[in-house]
């Protein structure tokens, strides 16, 4: 009966360290929940029915959400801002390895209705893209993320995502997904605080499970 406790301890233990830091999403893209609720026509918004769970199928006009991590910030050492060292190159690795598994999850969890090409926006967020990713795009993918950090210990946060652009226009008829197509995002970016998230860590794999819950968070 004691090693029992102490099992169900170690899992409660567990569970409050895999997501434990703070996020900004709430405060971010209030709005954005608000208007994609807004948006939707009114047979969407209706409750389920109780305990009907969700139905997942395999659909012929939809495929797996494609996603694009870009993650060539992660190719500088930018210096820590406000007293912070700057972080290692062991340490952005472990993060990227978080995002690499955040693409596997919803890669193999969500399917949409496929985009054949995505420009994006000249200003996501906060910084600007390249003149390439503007005028030639990405094609064959249905969701771009710009994976970026910074070293900050002024910042509570230990991750930001936003989204900058979405599915333009309203879709016909004949798209497969006509609710859910309209205002996808499609263009994002999301910033990690390294001096929060590992800097003040040991590496371990239990440190990789809680920054992992961030990123697909």
């Amino acid at each position: 009966m004691k090693i029992f406790a102490v099992v169900i301890v170690i899992l409660l233990m567990n569970l409050s360290f895999a997501h434990q830091f703070k996020c900004v999403f709430d405060e971010n893209n209030g709005d954005l929940r608000n208007n994609a609720y807004l948006s939707k026509p009114a047979q969407a918004v209706l409750e389920p029915q109780i305990n009907q769970g969700r139905l997942l199928t395999i659909s012929p006009i939809r495929g797996p959400i494609r996603v694009y991590l870009d993650t060539s910030a992660f190719n500088t050492l930018n210096g820590g801002t406000n007293g912070a060292p700057t972080t290692t190159t062991t340490n952005l690795n472990f993060v990227l390895k978080t995002m690499l598994v955040t693409q596997v999850f919803y890669q193999t969890r969500l399917q949409v209705g496929q985009t054949a090409i995505i420009y994006s926006p000249q200003i996501c967020v906060d910084f600007n893209t390249s003149a390439t990713d503007q005028n030639q795009g990405f094609s064959n993918k249905d969701l771009i993320i710009y994976v970026q950090y910074v070293t900050d210990p002024t910042l509570s946060y230990g991750a930001t995502g936003k989204s900058c652009n979405y599915f333009p226009g309203n879709p016909t008829s004949s798209s497969p997904d006509n609710t859910l197509t309209m205002g996808r995002p499609t263009v994002g970016r999301i910033k990690f605080n390294t001096y929060n998230l590992v800097d003040q860590h040991t590496l371990t794999n239990l440190l990789f499970q809680s920054v992992t819950a961030t990123a697909i968070h």
